[in-house]
């Protein structure tokens, strides 16, 4: 049995659920979260809120993380949390942040990481700062088990590569034709622009999903995770081997949390709530697009 401690990341599309699954997920009290700890997508750091309501910063939880970082000696800050994966130069930085593919271009990425120096690469030092506060966010919310809600598939290709975690994957699909009217939606883009963005990213995460072995990947659609949620965390709980607990299906946003992400783990997450506005919003000829463009690759997932 491994000693490394379990590091659980949600494999996503955008606008999938990731934000309720992490609510959901943060309600045991083995697990322990922030949200997406790359922290990407925080803007202008002054006005962002933790999902406390807090602005972070001046957010208890973030300054004690500070305090504690700076105490390790761990390169950390409000304004740049040092957990993006990003090389030092524009030729390292094409080699670890490029999309991930195939087993040839990947074992050609292989190839690469263990030839170019660390100095230019930089992957080793941001494994280790997403460790130390991964292990300082557990000591202070008193999980055995970290998520990282972060989603894309590159960082979870370095953090698996670092080797300082036992890593465990929830890979978490929506019907596409939602996701693509979220994008249509909230990018405010064309529909024809957001089937293209979700083929591109599913066409990663599948990518991905296929380098990884079955028995650490659990694989979970949104729509069983709003239809059967007792069943699905039932189900969660004893593939994680830690104790079965039922989980609050009103009131999410109840207790100490402290979600980094976009402005959804602000909004309305305080049920679990079916959402299938795309049966209505989209019309017959953007369906049929769709049908057209990603009909094959939405039943790949298993999706009808």
């Amino acid at each position: 049995m491994s000693q490394r401690p379990t590091l659980l990341y949600i494999l996503a599309p955008s606008f999938s659920g990731s934000t309720l699954l992490t609510y959901l997920l943060a309600q045991h009290r083995q697990i322990s979260t922030v949200g997406e700890l790359k922290a990407t997508k925080m803007g202008n750091v002054d006005q962002y809120q933790c999902s406390c309501g807090t602005l972070i910063r001046s957010c208890p939880f973030w300054r004690e993380v500070k305090r504690r970082a700076d105490a390790d000696g761990i390169r950390f800050s409000i304004d740049d949390f040092g957990t993006v994966f990003h090389g030092r130069g524009p030729g390292a930085n094409a080699v670890v942040r490029a999309s991930v593919r195939g087993r040839k271009f990947e074992l050609l990425r292989t190839a690469l990481l263990n030839t170019v120096p660390q100095r230019l690469l930089g992957t080793n030092a941001t494994a280790a700062t997403n460790f130390s506060l991964g292990q300082i966010i557990c000591d202070m919310q008193g999980g055995e088990i970290f998520v990282d809600g972060s989603k894309d598939s590159v960082r979870l290709l370095h953090l698996i590569r670092s080797g300082r975690w036992d890593v465990r994957v929830i890979y978490l699909q929506r019907d596409g034709r939602g996701v693509a009217n979220s994008y249509q939606r909230h990018r405010n883009i064309e529909f024809s622009a957001a089937v293209h963005l979700w083929r591109r990213a599913v066409a990663e995460l599948e990518n991905m999903r296929a380098r990884l072995d079955d028995h650490a990947v659990f694989d979970l659609h949104y729509e069983s995770l709003c239809s059967e949620p007792q069943k699905v965390f039932h189900e969660i709980w004893s593939w994680l081997g830690i104790g079965d607990q039922a989980i609050a299906q009103q009131d999410l946003k109840q207790g100490e949390f402290h979600i980094l992400g976009n402005t959804m783990r602000l909004g309305n997450v305080s049920e679990i709530r079916l959402d299938e506005a795309w049966k209505t919003r989209l019309s017959s000829v953007e369906l049929d697009l769709f049908a057209r463009e990603c009909g094959a690759q939405n039943r790949s997932i298993g999706y009808d």
